[in-house]
Parts: C-alpha cells; structure tokens; sequence
C-alpha cells in the first residue's frame, strides 16, 4: 500500500490535510510492456522446442540405429572369433602325424573295433597329443577322433564309460551325414549344435560341435573325423555382456534354425522364420540393418543381422523402436524442464526489464501522492536519461514550485498565529515577576528594560528569516536575568553558545519557551536551587540547542501527549496548541525545516531534565 495526502480549505478557511492508503496498482503500460516480452519469450521457447524436440527424435533414432549396427558387428565378430578358435584348434589336430598315421593304420585295416581299447600306451600318446593341442587353458570342451570302424580316442571332458562310447558310435551318430557335409562344404568344416552332450549324459551340458577331416584326405573313406566340442553357455556368456537390456539376440544355425533367443518378450518363437528372412535380404553384406513390423503386431522394431563366415551361423539383433522413443521422452521431459526453468527466469527478466522501464512512472506517481500543503517538493527521479517521463517530471516539479510560493503566504500566516499565541502567556509570568519586585525602583527599571526589548523582538511579524540562533540566544539571555532579578541566589543558570549562530535562520521565540518550560513544569515541586544549562551551537551545517535542568523529569505520558499533538497538528488535524510552549516551539521549527529537524526529551542517570532539538542550514 502507498501512503497519499488529501487536504485543502474549510468553511472557515483553514486548511485539513488527510492522509489516505492508496493500493499499488499495477500499471497498464507495464502490463503491456510486460505482456509483449513473454508473447514473444513464450513463442521463441515453443518454436525452438519444437525445433529441438523434432531434431533429439531423428538425431536419436538414427544414433540408435549405428549403435545396433555397431553392436550387431560387435556380437558377430566376437561370434566368429569363438568359431575360428574352435577351427584353429581342429586345424591343429588335423595335421597331427602321430593321429594321421594311427587312423590311416585303421582305415587300411577296417578292424570293427577300438583299437585304443587294447593298446594302452598308443592310447595314452594319442591323448596327450589331443591334450597338447587344447593347451592348459583348455580352449576346448573336448577333443575327439573318430572313425566309421569304431576307432576313438578323447580329450578334455571324457566319455561316460567305454561302453558308453562305443554305443554312441555305432547308434547315435550318423557319420555318413557328417562326411557328406564336410565332402560338399567349401571349407570342409562343419558346425552343428547346440545339442545334449551325446558322449556324457551324465554332464548335463549343451554343446556346440565343429566337425572336420583327419589330414589331408577329404573322401567319403576319409581317414577319421574330429570333433571339437564347446559349451554352448560359454557362448552365450561371450556375446551377451554389453548389450543394452531392451535388445533380443537371435542366434540362427547355417538351415536357418533358431537355437537361441535371449527375450522371448521382444522376438516371440512364432516370428523365428520371419526375422531370419528379414535377416538374409542381403546375401552378399556381412552385416544388414532394416525396420520390421512382425506379422500383425503393430510395434516397429529395428533389426539388424551379422554373419560368421566360418561357420554359416547368422547373429540377429531386434529391438523394440518403442524403447528407443521412451528414451527420446526422457531426454524431451528434460529439455521441456530446462525450457521451464528458462521461460520462469526469462519471465522474471522480463518483469525487471518492464520494471525499470515503467519505475520513473511509478516513482512519479508515488511522489505526486505523497504532496501536501507542507511538503510541496517532488522527489527527483533518479537516472541521467533526457526522456518524455523526464520531462514530464521536471514540467511538474515546476508547477509544484510556483505552487509552493503561493504557499508560503498561508504558512507565514499559520506561524504568526502560532507565534502570537505565545505571547500573553509570556507577558503574564513576566509582569507577575516585576510585581513581585516593586519595592525596588533600580531592579523594576531594569527589569521593565528588559521586557520591552523582549516585547520587541516577540511583538516583531516581520518573516522569519529576519530571525537569526544569535537573536534567539540574547532573547533568552533576556528573559533568564528577569528570572534571576525574581529567584536571585534560587535560581543557577548558564548560556553557552558557539560556532556561526548568526547564519542559522530560525522562527522567533523559539528557545525561550524551553527555558519557560523549566520554571512552569520542572521547578513547581524541587527544592532551591534551581539550575538550568543552555548551550546553543552551529558548525559544519549542523545546529544544536541543548537545554538541561535540575526539576521534575518528563513524565512518559507528558511526552507521548507532546508527540501526538505535534504529529496531529502537521496531519492537519485541529488540535489546541496555545500555552504549550515546547509543543508550540517543536511545531514552529517542523513547519519551516519539515522533517529536517529532530527532537528529544529524556531524563539523565545524573536525574536532570534533556531537551534536545537539532537540525540542518546551509
């Protein structure tokens, strides 16, 4: 809320002042100013996120898309790596002399027995050959030599039993598949699986087969056959890590079967046949990358396929586009906060930029509210800018001064009033002090002298810059040597005074009825004798007048009565002030100083009255 002030004439010519709460109103051109900044704040912000929104959607599709195909090559070529492991490993065995010339013994003998079964040592040979090969770190599950006369020998993790082993070759394993496929595939390898370990049922793992040729001789009488033998889970435990979570790995065998699927969820069994088509669009790439929509389900997906070269084996990665967009919206949930936290600090931007720029307005208004009959000054708007508000302020700051001088003729009239009601209060306790001298012709003489120079001075309606602290000190000196012909030895007192008390224009009579104030208020109880202190100074644009006596202390209530008349009586509200000379005195100097001049009353520890006034003069 800001204060204002009504005031003007009543019936009987004197002036009322009000003062009134006015709410602060918020302007209409800063609404408007304000209103414009967030129009085009608000329209930049929803263009440039539409712009951003649409940009993060393809920048992250198509991120999305390298980063599958780049995890597709990355899961192929780690596929491959495992098959060529497991080719190096049958590479080595099939170059081995040692196996090359027992099983070429066994094919020129085409014995329908094991023939390792009775000869121990060439047994044990043989494996260590085997078991050289896989190395400690034991590269492969296990390594195994075998022939279609029944002819095996095993290294790694062996057979259940001998038995075990011999039934296995002669009713499990359909050694004329595995020939034809290692005569037609161009490099003679042949990968299978995965499939239950057939020579250790008793293991319990899944195992993934390379089959190859015994030396050199690649005909359906080949001279044996190896196998080298992987666990599936090491596999799957070599391609899975680093994949992101929401992506399905398919691995397909080189018929196009599935033998694995990492989520169901996203690549259900019945699409198998659909996503290995998909996959095999580009024979001639290693790797391919396409967007699916499988069978009738409405979901897009990204798919990306790999192949191992060595053997047929196809890696296919699917992941649900749906996954991919809920990561745009995360990312777009934070742009749209980041916008918001930016629209608010632009809106308040925009709020101190219509601000500064509606202030001197409101500033003038605010000072326009706040003139009265004695405050008739406007406050000077800050800033250096030569503007139409500037103007406009200066154009009213004019009018208030040719108001203000047609002002003073009704504050000069206002102070003479007050300044007469002074007086017969006055002339009677000085008269009551020269009757109580008249036995003494030589005192009542200087007496009467000294009260006609102070009727002169008091009596004097001339303006009050003719009056002068130095007038004001010898007015007093005055009336205090009266007091003294009356009180003698009762009555103490002293007047210091010092700096430029002549430059110092103040109204008349104001410091004596301070002084009065003692005798009429202060002394009436205390006991003789009555001391009273004035010093009076004026240096460096500061005036001081500082009255202390030895009577009665200023009773709290005294004081908060003489501070409601004085700020009632500059409201404009009619209140009595006649014979109340520091009231009347405090009001006078308000007037012509306004709030330039300050007040205090207070009693001492040393239990002697203070009066205090001080001000400002150029």
């Amino acid at each position: 809320m800001k204060s204002g002030t009504n005031w003007g004439y009543d019936e009987q010519g004197a002036i009322w002042e009000e003062t009134v709460k006015r709410p602060f109103v918020f302007s209409n051109f800063q609404k408007k100013i304000l209103q414009s900044y967030l129009i085009i704040i608000v329209g930049g912000l929803v263009l440039f996120y539409t712009l951003v929104a649409v940009m993060v959607r393809e920048s992250s599709l198509k991120t999305a898309e390298r980063n599958q195909i780049s995890m597709c090559i990355k899961v192929s070529q780690q596929l491959e790596s495992f098959m060529v492991e497991m080719r190096n490993v049958g590479f080595q065995v099939m170059m081995n002399s040692r196996l090359i010339q027992d099983f070429g013994t066994f094919s020129d003998d085409k014995a329908n027995d094991n023939y390792y079964g009775d000869h121990i040592v060439d047994h044990i040979n043989a494996v260590s050959a085997l078991a050289d090969i896989n190395g400690i770190q034991r590269i492969a599950t296990r390594i195994s030599v075998f022939n279609r006369y029944g002819d095996y020998v095993s290294s790694g993790v062996m057979p259940q039993s001998k038995a075990y082993a011999d039934n296995v070759l002669r009713s499990h394993m359909d050694l004329d598949e595995i020939i034809s496929r290692l005569v037609l595939n161009d490099g003679h390898i042949y990968v299978e699986g995965p499939h239950p370990d057939y020579w250790n049922s008793k293991v319990g793992y899944e195992m993934i087969s390379l089959y190859c040729p015994l030396g050199n001789k690649i005909q359906d009488d080949m001279y044996g056959i190896i196998e080298i033998q992987q666990d599936f889970q090491k596999l799957v435990k070599t391609l899975l890590p680093g994949l992101d979570q929401d992506m399905a790995v398919l691995l397909f065998d080189s018929s196009g079967r599935c033998i694995f699927n990492s989520m169901e969820s996203i690549c259900p069994p019945e699409y198998y046949d659909f996503y290995y088509s998909q996959a095999s669009k580009n024979p001639d790439s290693r790797y391919g990358f396409c967007r699916i929509k499988a069978g009738n389900r409405a979901q897009e997906q990204y798919l990306s396929a790999g192949i191992s070269e060595t053997s047929g084996w196809m890696a296919v990665m699917v992941r649900n586009k749906s996954s991919i967009v809920n990561v745009i919206q995360d990312i777009q949930k934070v742009i749209i906060m980041a916008i918001f936290v930016f629209m608010v600090l632009s809106a308040y931007m925009a709020y101190r930029i219509s601000l500064k720029m509606t202030r001197p307005i409101n500033d003038m208004i605010v000072s326009a509210q706040s003139i009265s009959w004695s405050n008739l000054d406007m406050k000077t708007l800050e800033g250096n800018d030569e503007n139409e508000i500037m103007a406009l302020n200066n154009t009213f700051k004019e009018t208030l001064k040719r108001l203000s001088k047609s002002m003073q003729l009704e504050l000069g009239a206002r102070l003479n009033a007050l300044q007469s009601q002074m007086n017969p209060h006055f002339l009677y306790n000085t008269l009551s002090v020269i009757s109580a001298s008249a036995d003494q012709q030589e005192k009542v003489e200087r007496m009467c002298s000294r009260l006609s120079d102070m009727l002169r001075y008091s009596t004097v309606y001339e303006e009050e810059s003719n009056s002068t602290l130095e007038d004001e000190v010898r007015h007093t000196e005055n009336y205090l040597e009266l007091m003294k012909d009356r009180y003698e030895e009762n009555l103490i007192y002293n007047i210091e005074e010092a700096g430029e008390l002549e430059r110092v224009k103040v109204p008349r009579v104001i410091l004596q009825p301070i002084v009065e104030n003692c005798f009429k208020h202060g002394f009436g109880e205390n006991g003789f004798p009555w001391i009273i202190h004035v010093a009076v100074t004026a240096s460096h644009g500061h005036w001081r007048i500082h009255v202390r006596n030895n009577g009665r202390p200023f009773q709290e209530r005294d004081l908060t009565e003489l501070n409601e008349k004085v700020e009632g009586f500059l409201k404009g509200e009619q209140k009595k002030i006649s014979g109340i000379g520091l009231t009347n005195t405090i009001i006078r100097l308000r007037l012509l100083y306004e709030e330039q001049v300050e007040y205090e009353i207070y009693t001492g520890n040393d239990g002697y009255t203070y009066v205090v006034l001080k001000g400002n003069y150029k």
